[in-house]
C-alpha cells in the first residue's frame, strides 16, 4: 500500500512540475489604445510570458495576416514592418532582422498563440503591465485617434502645428503662438499664381489611413483680421497626390469672417497614393488666424451630405493677373436662331438671341473627362477636378456683341441636372457672356442652382458694352451633368432685372 501512494504521489508531483509554466490567462485583459479587445481563444501565461491568438493581435494592430502551412510560419505585414514567426521556434524575423523570443509561437486549442509584447513593440507600440487589473496595456502612437463623432483623426491638431511649413516664405508673413497654437497668415502682395502662397503639413500622408471611396473632413477654426473680399477670408483648401499628374481629392476654397468660425470642408477620397495636406491663402490681401487644424476619417460610414460645408466659389479678385477666357473660340452666329421664348412663366416680349442650336460642339481633355453634344443635349462627365473651373468651360456658338446694347435686360435659360457627383447633392454650373480680350468685361458670370432632378435654370443680367462670348464653367467639381433646352434672350428695356426669375447663387 505504502508503494502505491508513494507512485500516486510521484505522479501528483512530476503533473504538476509540467504545467506549472502554463496557466489558462482567462482572467487576464488587453486593451490597445483604451479599447478592451476579446479573441475566440483567450490569453494564456507561458513561462511568465503572455501569448495570444496571432491573427487576433495582428489585425487588432493593423497588421495582415500570412501563414505558410509547409513551414508553419506565421507573417504580420505593415506598410512599415514584416514580422515572421515559425511554430515551435525561438527565433523570430522583423524586417529581415533575426531577434530572439523567450517563449516561441504555438498551437493551442486549434490556435496559433504568439508572444503578445513581442509582436507589439516589433509592431512599433509601447506594451505595459497592470498587475492589479492583470491587463496588457498596448498603445500605438502611431494609431489614428478617434474624434468626438467617431471619425478617426488622421492629422490631429498639435501635429498640424507642429509641422506646419510654407515653403514660400517670401509670399507671406506667418507667425505661430504656442500659447494657444493659433497660425497667423499676413498677405500683403499678391502673388503672381496662387501655387506660389500654400501651406502644407510637411509629411505625406500615408494612403492606408485614407483608402479610396471614404468619406474624409477637413475641420478647423479660422477668422479674418483684415483685408479679405466684402468682409471675408478665404483659404483654398487640397488634397493632392504626389505624383506627376497631382491628382486633386479636394481643392476647394471656404469662406469665414471676422469672427472665429468652425470651418467644415468634407469630401471623398480618391486616386490612392502618397498626398499632400495643405492650403494656398492668397486668393486676396488678408490677414488671417487658423487653429485646431485636422484631418479626419470617417470610412464608409458617413456621407459628404451628412455634413454641413463651409465650401464656397473662388472668389473672384478686382484684377486677375491673368483672366479666364473660353476654352474654344465662339463660332459665328448660328443662321436660324429659335424666334419663340418657350419658358412660358417669362415675360413676352423677349427677342431669342441664340436658341438650343448654339449647343452644337464640346469636349473634354481626357484627363478631366468626356464631354459630348448629342441630339441638343450636352453631357459632360468630369472625373478629375481641373485647379482652375475654367479649364473645363463649353462655348455657346454666337456672338453677341451686336445682339445686345448696353443696358439692355436679358437672361440665359437652360436645364440642368447632376446625374452623379458634386457636392451636397448640388452640381456646378457658371455661365458667363464676356468680352474675348482684357479687360474682359463680363455681362453674366454666376453660378447656378442644379440638382439631380432636371431644373430649369435662370439668370438674369444687364449688358455691358462688348460682352461677346457665350459659355459656361463647368470644372469646379468632379461631376456627370446634363444641360438642354438653351435659350440666351434679349428683354432691351421692356422690363426690369428684378422681375425675372433667378437661379444665381449669391456667395
Amino acid at each position: 500500500m505504502k508503494k502505491l501512494l508513494s507512485v500516486l504521489l510521484a505522479l501528483t508531483l512530476v503533473a504538476s512540475v509540467l504545467c506549472a509554466p502554463v496557466f489558462a490567462a482567462d482572467e487576464i485583459k488587453i486593451t490597445i489604445n483604451d479599447e478592451a479587445k476579446t479573441f475566440d481563444v483567450m490569453p494564456v501565461i507561458i513561462d511568465g510570458r503572455t501569448l495570444v491568438p496571432m491573427r487576433g493581435i495582428f489585425e487588432a494592430l493593423g497588421a495582415e495576416v500570412g501563414w505558410d502551412d509547409a513551414t508553419k510560419t506565421v507573417t504580420g505585414t505593415t506598410s512599415k514592418v514584416t514580422v515572421k514567426l515559425q511554430i515551435g521556434s525561438k527565433l523570430a524575423v522583423v524586417n529581415k532582422e533575426a531577434k530572439a523570443l523567450d517563449v516561441a509561437a504555438q498551437i493551442i486549442e486549434g490556435r496559433t498563440m504568439v508572444p503578445v509584447r513581442f509582436i507589439a513593440e516589433s509592431l512599433g507600440c509601447k506594451v505595459d503591465w497592470d498587475g492589479n487589473t492583470k491587463t496588457v496595456i498596448i498603445v500605438d502612437e502611431n494609431a489614428p485617434k478617434k474624434s468626438a463623432d467617431g471619425g478617426a483623426v488622421v492629422i490631429s491638431a498639435d501635429a498640424f502645428y507642429e509641422k506646419f511649413t510654407v515653403p514660400n516664405k517670401d509670399t507671406a508673413t506667418v507667425t505661430k503662438d504656442d500659447a494657444t497654437k493659433t497660425i497667423r497668415i499676413e498677405v500683403s502682395k499678391l502673388p503672381e499664381k496662387d501655387a506660389l502662397a500654400r501651406a502644407y503639413y510637411k509629411d505625406l500622408i500615408d494612403t492606408a489611413l485614407v483608402p479610396d471611396g471614404d468619406t474624409l473632413l477637413i475641420k478647423f477654426d479660422a477668422r479674418l483680421i483684415s483685408g479679405g473680399i466684402d468682409g471675408k477670408g478665404y483659404l483654398k483648401l487640397s488634397f493632392q497626390s504626389k505624383e506627376k499628374t497631382a491628382n486633386k481629392a479636394i481643392f476647394s476654397s471656404v469662406a469665414f469672417g471676422s469672427e472665429w468660425t468652425t470651418v467644415y470642408a468634407p469630401f471623398v477620397q480618391k486616386h490612392g497614393s502618397n498626398h499632400e495636406f495643405g492650403f494656398r491663402f492668397a486668393p486676396c490681401i488678408q490677414t488671417v488666424e487658423i487653429k485646431n487644424y485636422e484631418l479626419i476619417n470617417y470610412g464608409t460610414s458617413k456621407k459628404v451630405s451628412d455634413f454641413t460645408s463651409s465650401i464656397v466659389d473662388n472668389p473672384n479678385t478686382t484684377a486677375p493677373s491673368t483672366p479666364a477666357q473660353p476654352a474654344e473660340p465662339a463660332d459665328p452666329a448660328p443662321t436660324t436662331p429659335s424666334q419663340t421664348v418657350s419658358d412660358g412663366s417669362l415675360p413676352s416680349g423677349g427677342t431669342v438671341v441664340i436658341g438650343n442650336e448654339g449647343i452644337q460642339k464640346f469636349s473634354i481633355k481626357a484627363e478631366f473627362g468626356t464631354g459630348s453634344v448629342k441630339d441638343g443635349l450636352l453631357t459632360a462627365d468630369i472625373t478629375t477636378k481641373p485647379e482652375k473651373d475654367s479649364n473645363i468651360t463649353f462655348s455657346i456658338t454666337g456672338n453677341v456683341k451686336d445682339k445686345f446694347t448696353k443696358g439692355d435686360v436679358g437672361i440665359m435659360v437652360f436645364k440642368a441636372r447632376l446625374v452623379s457627383g458634386g457636392e451636397n447633392g448640388m452640381g456646378y454650373i457658371k455661365p458667363q457672356i464676356q468680352m474675348k480680350a482684357s479687360p474682359y468685361t463680363k455681362s453674366l458670370f454666376a453660378r447656378t442652382k442644379v440638382g439631380s432632378e432636371w431644373t430649369t435654370c435662370y439668370l438674369p443680367f444687364v449688358a455691358a458694352e462688348g460682352a461677346e462670348t457665350v459659355g459656361m464653367r463647368l470644372g469646379g467639381m468632379v461631376q456627370k451633368i446634363e444641360i438642354k433646352d438653351f435659350q440666351l434672350i434679349n428683354y432691351g428695356t421692356s422690363v426690369k432685372l428684378e422681375s425675372l426669375p433667378s437661379t444665381i447663387l449669391t456667395e
